[in-house]
């Protein structure tokens, strides 16, 4: 499904933002 795609994109691009975060 291509919803649930972009759905996991999101998340993990979020979690990325996350870690960016945490590492500055």
């Amino acid at each position: 499904d291509q919803a649930a795609g972009v759905a996991a994109i999101i998340e993990i691009d979020n979690i990325f933002s996350e870690s960016e975060v945490i590492s500055k």
